[in-house]
């Protein structure tokens, strides 16, 4: 799975759940050492790929890019193996905050909710507000100057994460 900075938010990029499946394990594996809380490889829930396609398509005219939103998954929560993605169903870390990333971050009832809210929070980036701002939980703390206006991986940094490099 690869993609760049230019790579676009919004847009379809084939790919199948095996393959997603495939390489948030095989990242996992890599990570757990450093990253899981008791340094020992989870698997992350075995339908992972499934959800994150289901995320991605719910709206079929605002398709956000399977590879960003696997990425996504990868870097936030070292593919599943953070203690936010096994204690709080929150891959990606929604709601973490620099100031105080574990309290701060939301505790979503099933993987699906996380991956499901992601997506829409990344829709909400990139075309504004929309029917998927109802499925965000952090629509409202978007600013509103930056609705709208993260269109491909780039500029994620600096409005998505306050991490100036957070696309590399």
């Amino acid at each position: 799975m690869t993609f760049t900075a230019e790579t676009p938010i919004i847009g379809w990029e084939p790919i199948s759940a095996a393959q997603i499946n495939g390489w948030i394990a095989q990242r996992g594996q890599a990570m757990a050492a450093q990253f899981a809380p008791d340094g020992i490889y989870r698997p992350a829930p075995v339908n992972l790929g499934e959800l994150i396609i289901q995320a991605c398509q719910y709206y079929p005219d605002a398709k956000v890019n399977p590879y960003v939103l696997t990425s996504q998954v990868d870097v936030e929560s070292a593919a599943w193996q953070s203690a936010l993605a096994r204690n709080k169903n929150n891959p990606t870390g929604m709601g973490a905050e620099d100031s105080n990333p574990y309290d701060l971050a939301i505790t979503f009832a099933t993987p699906w909710e996380a991956v499901f809210a992601t997506a829409n929070h990344l829709r909400v980036y990139a075309l504004g507000d929309g029917p998927w701002s109802q499925h965000d939980p952090r629509a409202n703390k978007i600013p509103a100057a930056n609705k709208g206006t993260t269109r491909r991986v780039l500029d994620l940094s600096g409005r998505y994460a306050t991490d100036k490099t957070y696309h590399t």
